[in-house]
């Protein structure tokens, strides 16, 4: 089985889901600012930019491993090319998919405070 993905079909559906994202924090925090509606308050923290645990982290999170998936198969179809190149591949996947993790599950956050 072949799957095709082609960079301008990742790049709408991923333009897309930001432009979404952003969309929707733009549209919030102006419409509480405007009008101090305390009906939207709700929806502030799970569309904040600036947030962490709400949906831009989870979008994050997605397309980072998504990265660590792409080098993944990248590695893995430079094992018919070149050995030497795989370990670099796999070591980039390694990297991306740490980096989702951390993301995910914040660690950097709360190395802030033992690191100070």
């Amino acid at each position: 089985m072949e799957i095709k993905i082609t960079p301008m079909r990742l790049a709408l559906v991923f333009g897309s889901m930001v432009a979404a994202l952003v969309s929707a924090h733009v549209v919030i925090q102006n419409i509480t600012f405007l009008t101090g509606d305390k009906l939207l308050l709700g929806l502030v923290p799970l569309f904040s930019i600036g947030s962490d645990g709400n949906l831009p982290t989870f979008y994050s999170v997605f397309a980072i491993f998504f990265c660590a998936l792409l080098l993944t198969l990248i590695a893995r179809a430079s094992r018919k090319d070149c050995y030497l190149s795989i370990g670099y591949w796999c070591g980039m996947a390694l990297v991306f998919l740490f980096l989702s993790v951390d993301m995910m599950l914040m660690l950097h956050e709360r190395a802030i405070e033992p690191i100070r």
